[in-house]
């Protein structure tokens, strides 16, 4: 994106000032506004890519895990964490099938697990 803009628009960055008791020119606040924006687009960009389009939310600490509604804590509050939904089948008390997702209710895991 800023190579888009420097293409666009070329000020001439030796004339800007930096430090306390310098006034900026209209050019050089409006290159710094600029560029700022450009870097949050970049940011919302990559946001949305590890986010996907089959998902609302994701965890900073685990991007694949989904938030999910835990069990109270001792105070009565619910917490909302990075969880994933764990399904096992069992037959004749023997394991026979583990199915690991991210998903947030049992409907859309239950299909795959059969």
């Amino acid at each position: 994106m800023t190579v888009i803009l420097v293409l666009l628009w070329e000020p001439d960055t030796s004339t800007f000032v930096y430090g306390s008791g310098k006034r900026k020119s209209k050019e050089q606040r409006h290159y710094e506004h600029l560029t700022t924006f450009c870097q949050k687009l970049q940011e919302y960009i990559q946001k949305i890519e590890i986010c996907g389009p089959n998902r609302n939310s994701y965890s900073k600490t685990d991007k694949s895990a989904t938030f999910m509604r835990i069990k109270t804590d001792y105070m009565g509050n619910d917490q909302l964490l990075p969880a994933y939904n764990v399904q096992i089948g069992v037959a004749d008390e023997y394991i026979t099938v583990v199915d690991v997702n991210r998903y947030r209710s049992d409907m859309d895991c239950f299909v795959p697990l059969m």
